[in-house]
């Protein structure tokens, strides 16, 4: 189970360094300040309550659709991307991190993107 929270975050860093060219998720811009957080597990660490509440909510929002699927577009929607293909959508980001797990990630052309 530790390793699939592993490739999790490992998966999150390729993503943001696709985005954002930054994967240190140890970088802090001000040391000195403690009240200084890392913006790329703090922007993680949203998805992750993204996922929580969206769960609470309706199981349905965590659900990784196919792309013909008509979403309600009062929600966020999310689409993962494959050889820049829309592939899957999601009301949640990191349900489509966790779809990506079963594939072998490092080995496709892949980018998750906010559709709406």
């Amino acid at each position: 189970m530790e390793e699939h929270y592993v490739s999790l975050i490992n998966l999150y860093l390729l993503h943001n360094k696709k985005i954002n060219d930054e994967t240190d998720i140890l970088k802090v811009s001000n040391l000195e300040d403690l009240t200084e957080t890392n913006k790329v597990m703090e922007k993680f660490y949203m998805y992750i309550n993204q996922y929580k509440e969206n769960e609470k909510k309706d199981k349905k929002l965590i659900d990784v659709c196919d792309i013909n699927t008509n979403l309600d577009t009062s929600y966020a929607i999310y689409c993962l991307m494959i050889d820049n293909k829309p592939c899957k959508i999601s009301y949640t980001f990191l349900s489509l991190l966790i779809y990506l797990l079963d594939y072998c990630w490092t080995d496709i052309n892949w980018k998750i993107v906010h559709a709406k």
